[in-house]
């Protein structure tokens, strides 16, 4: 007799505790939206590199660019994403292009641009993209037609002028002596014999 009120008790101990509303659920979070660049495939290296400067200076948190757009800017060439259709279960239901996008990021979150030549300045490039994002810039290939409307913009560097001649070596003796403080990280490669 003594075990028949013992198993009375055995559903109630392992049933599912119901939940009853207070008077302040927990909010629901906005959905996720990121603001999404979608370029073509054929877009030069030297766009590419303006378009992905763009998005990091988007992308820094505690800047207005991240504010602007708190989910991110996020760059894809494909139209059905498969990182974002995956991950964030999100589809792609506007896009900018990349004229539009990288004259928003010169209108709001960067200081101007880097004028370059990518004709004789290809091996700086690194260089350069190092350089934007230390002074918030967008790097600008000199024959560029992305943006229209360049000339409204300031140049903040003129590397074809600075870097006349230079070789990847005195760029980045150059940008390290003059902003080596202000990076957050630093990647050196080393030229070994072989």
């Amino acid at each position: 007799m003594k075990a028949g009120p013992v198993l009375a008790l055995l559903p109630l101990a392992f049933s599912t505790p119901v939940r009853v509303p207070g008077p302040n659920p927990p909010p629901t979070p906005p959905p996720f939206s990121p603001h999404v660049v979608l370029y073509d495939q054929t877009l030069g290296y030297q766009h590419q590199h303006a378009l992905q400067v763009c998005a990091g200076l988007y992308n820094r948190p505690d800047t207005p660019g991240y504010i602007i757009h708190p989910d991110g800017v996020y760059v894809t060439s494909d139209p059905d994403d498969w990182f974002l259709k995956t991950l964030y279960n999100y589809t792609i239901t506007t896009t900018h292009t990349v004229d539009e996008f990288i004259k928003e990021c010169l209108d709001e979150v960067a200081t101007g641009v880097i004028v370059w030549d990518s004709t004789t300045q290809q091996t700086l490039l690194p260089n350069i993209v190092a350089l934007a994002a230390v002074r918030d810039a967008v790097p600008i290939d000199k024959s560029s037609t992305i943006p229209s409307n360049l000339d409204k913009y300031p140049v903040v560097y003129d590397a074809i002028v600075e870097w006349a001649g230079y070789e990847p070596r005195d760029a980045t003796e150059d940008v390290w002596d003059t902003y080596g403080t202000q990076f957050t990280g630093l990647s050196k490669q080393v030229r070994r014999a072989m």
